[in-house]
């Protein structure tokens, strides 16, 4: 079985608490867009998700970023849902921590085995700033739910493997800066200044001035393709 679990909880819920501490015995390379401390772990990226490995588990943090509902279309999520149908003839686990169900493609709302919801408790024995964790599942297959609580005293021995304030960076993030600043000529120059001085001290710097050259180095530098345009009138001014 390869099961989609789907954990929701809001903010400082435990979320990605519990995806640590189920993946803490797997001995399979685990792919995550949010840093976590175990020896298998690499970093997960979009294109990644193209020919990911069949046996591994994947965790994808703030889901909604790259499953959004309302942009369904788009080629992440046509990649992402890809992964989702395929589940079945390979050996992936996916899961999938948001904070509201309905932000992510129905697709997946559709497709999961596993659904959690996570909420937290005040442990005032502890501190007044500490917490314990409780996690209901719900199991499609079998219509049956169960609920289990992770004290405080348990759980901290896993903050240490993942920083839970990291940031996911959003897909698309340049073509988004790219369409936002447009409209101000002064802004969207400057940006384009700023990426040409990142990328000139890379290694893929722009060695010609041509189109295909600067969108080759901005494409290696994780910057959008489109910059192009505004880099190219810089550069030969």
């Amino acid at each position: 079985m390869s099961p989609l679990t789907i954990i929701q909880g809001c903010r400082g819920s435990g979320k990605s608490l519990l995806a640590v501490i189920l993946l803490e015995d797997s001995d399979r390379n685990i792919f995550s867009n949010f840093e976590i401390k175990y020896p298998k772990f690499e970093r997960l990226t979009q294109s990644m998700l193209i020919d990911i490995e069949n046996d591994c588990e994947i965790v994808m943090d703030e889901a909604y970023v790259w499953l959004e509902s309302r942009s369904s279309m788009k080629y992440t999520n046509i990649f992402s849902s890809h992964v989702a149908f395929q589940l079945r003839k390979t050996n992936r686990n996916i899961f999938a921590i948001i904070q509201q169900v309905d932000t992510i493609d129905k697709r997946y709302r559709k497709e999961w085995d596993f659904f959690v919801e996570c909420e937290r408790y005040p442990n005032d024995s502890v501190d007044d700033d500490c917490w314990d964790f409780m996690y209901t599942f719900y199991n499609q297959k079998h219509k049956t739910s169960c609920s289990f609580v992770v004290s405080y005293e348990d759980a901290k021995s896993y903050f240490e493997l993942f920083d839970t304030n990291e940031i996911v960076k959003v897909p698309a993030h340049s073509r988004m800066e790219y369409e936002m600043l447009k409209s101000e000529p002064l802004e969207w120059a400057k940006r384009a200044n700023e990426m040409i001085k990142i990328v000139q001290k890379s290694k893929y710097r722009f060695n010609k001035k041509t189109k295909p050259s600067i969108e080759f180095s901005l494409i290696m530098n994780n910057f959008d393709a489109v910059w192009s345009k505004p880099i190219h009138i810089l550069l030969n001014r």
